[in-house]
């Protein structure tokens, strides 16, 4: 029962020191950024956060493994998942993908924004290039591999910019309806690939 109470003060803790991270991240940079600064934010003990974490850095380090982990947990759910039409799965891994960026707002939008970092971004882009420049390859077969590959770049930075301008309008869309949006659009751009 103890341990139990102990990882709900933990998980607690870890989830104020995010979304005090957050909070800075979107007024200056990660390396302006202090322990104590973020300790006074959010109203805990430097020694509490030391607990966690080394400093600064390794706490977006940690933060940005865990998202990456839990984004590619999403992928997985929908890669294999060939009971449904390839559009009907393409639209459900948008809908789960928008949905965990609204449940994560915060920290998506300080990672995306002026003060974020830009390997987060290259990165979550390649894991998603990855799994869904396979994707599209069932859908297009008649479209060569490079081919599909500038798509996806194109497609990915239209994405990434929908992404930003969803959350700092204020998210007036819901998930799934941000997430069809998406979809025809992507759709549209490959509706004429070059051969």
């Amino acid at each position: 029962m103890e341990q139990k109470k102990e990882d709900r003060r933990v998980r607690k803790t870890k989830r104020l020191l995010r979304q005090g991270l957050s909070q800075l991240m979107l007024q200056k940079s990660i390396k302006d950024i202090t322990v104590r600064e973020l300790a006074e934010l959010v109203d805990i003990n430097r020694g509490t956060f030391y607990i966690h974490y080394r400093d600064i850095y390794d706490m977006v380090s940690q933060v940005e493994a865990e998202m990456f982990e839990e984004f590619s947990a999403i992928l997985a759910r929908h890669e294999n998942d060939f009971s449904v039409s390839p559009e009907e799965r393409a639209i459900s891994f948008l809908e789960d993908a928008f949905a965990y960026i609204a449940d994560n707002k915060d920290m998506c939008m300080a990672l995306l924004g002026k003060n974020g970092d830009i390997a987060f971004l290259n990165d979550m882009q390649k894991i998603i290039q990855d799994k869904c420049l396979q994707m599209m390859g069932n859908l297009l077969p008649q479209v060569e591999p490079q081919i599909l590959e500038y798509h996806f770049k194109f497609i990915s930075a239209g994405c990434t910019a929908v992404v930003r301008s969803w959350l700092v309008n204020g998210m007036n869309e819901t998930p799934a309806q941000i997430a069809r949006l998406a979809y025809h659009m992507i759709v549209g751009s490959l509706a004429q690939p070059m051969q």
